[in-house]
């Protein structure tokens, strides 16, 4: 159970995103690109995250309201699109 003073607002609450790159080294580049971002993290909130080939798995736990989880979930998959573009465009420059 949650620990807080508003226990009317806020929810034990988890959400999984799979995300799956064209290659294993795009999901490492994405995957760490975000990953700075992740420390230091609100009280009552936790993310982790894993590479697999060329998957990135995040399981993000959330003890807090479902809007805090919501604004997480697009602050993660919002970095995770401004990194692939970033990647795609260096990609371009290169050939």
């Amino acid at each position: 159970m949650c620990d807080s003073g508003r226990e009317d607002l806020v929810v034990e609450a988890k959400a999984f995103l799979e995300l799956v790159f064209s290659s294993s080294e795009e999901a490492r580049i994405i995957s760490g690109s975000i990953n700075p971002d992740n420390f230091p993290l609100p009280h009552g909130l936790s993310i982790s995250l894993k590479v697999e080939d060329n998957v990135v798995k995040i399981l993000v736990e959330s003890c807090r309201t479902l809007l805090s989880l919501l604004y997480t979930l697009d602050d993660i998959i919002s970095m995770m699109i401004l990194s692939l573009k970033t990647v795609k465009i260096v990609d371009e420059k290169r050939f």
